[in-house]
């Protein structure tokens, strides 16, 4: 199942937006990122709800990160956001729930997420390299953190921080969901988008 995003703003119309400030057709856009023309097309007609690994990817070869290109969809970078009031993102096939803590805008220095992870979730088939440094703290039930290899046991109130270019991965082996904090440092591309890759129909 593809992710959905939930909350305000049009992920189609930000993402044509985007593209057209850029001066990219559509057909270079999907060569850069690897998907067909039709996939952008539906994409940014609303016609199909993609994952958070391809709307990374998208975001990432329009020079936005996945957090830049949410917050986006706000009028303005906020200082408070509410907690009815975070954008969302579900990815069905990982059983996670993605919110913003705080809005990601250019010119901050910190991005913050918090993921909602149901038993048997993982973050990916494979580990991936996080493309930033990040700190991870849990805030409920317990989390099996793969790093470089070796794998960590975290419960309530754990934390581990993240190195750039560490091996990292995620599962919840419990039987009650897990929830989590990430705050990370900007980079190229976005950490939940590497984190939560997958295969996509092209």
């Amino acid at each position: 199942m593809r992710g959905q995003r939930t909350g305000a703003g049009r992920i189609g119309a930000r993402v044509r937006e985007l593209r057209r400030e850029r001066g990219l057709s559509v057909r270079t856009l999907a060569g850069r990122t690897g998907f067909s023309p039709s996939f952008i097309s539906q994409m940014e007609a609303e016609a199909v709800s993609p994952s958070i690994a391809s709307l990374g990817k998208v975001a990432e070869e329009l020079g936005v990160s996945l957090g830049q290109f949410f917050s986006s969809l706000e009028s303005a970078p906020r200082e408070v956001v509410r907690r009815e009031e975070r954008p969302q993102y579900e990815s069905g096939w990982s059983k996670s729930k993605i919110s913003l803590v705080a809005d990601d805008a250019p010119g901050r220095k910190l991005s913050a997420v918090e993921i909602s992870v149901e038993p048997g979730g993982t973050s990916g088939r494979r580990a991936a390299f996080a493309t930033q440094e990040a700190v991870v703290l849990l805030l409920s039930g317990k989390l099996v953190v793969g790093l470089e290899g070796r794998e960590e046991d975290l419960f309530e109130g754990d934390s581990v921080y993240v190195s750039e270019g560490t091996k990292l991965s995620w599962e919840n082996p419990g039987f009650e969901e897990a929830t989590f904090v990430m705050v990370a440092t900007p980079g190229r591309s976005d950490i939940v988008a590497s984190l939560l890759g997958e295969s996509e129909a092209r």
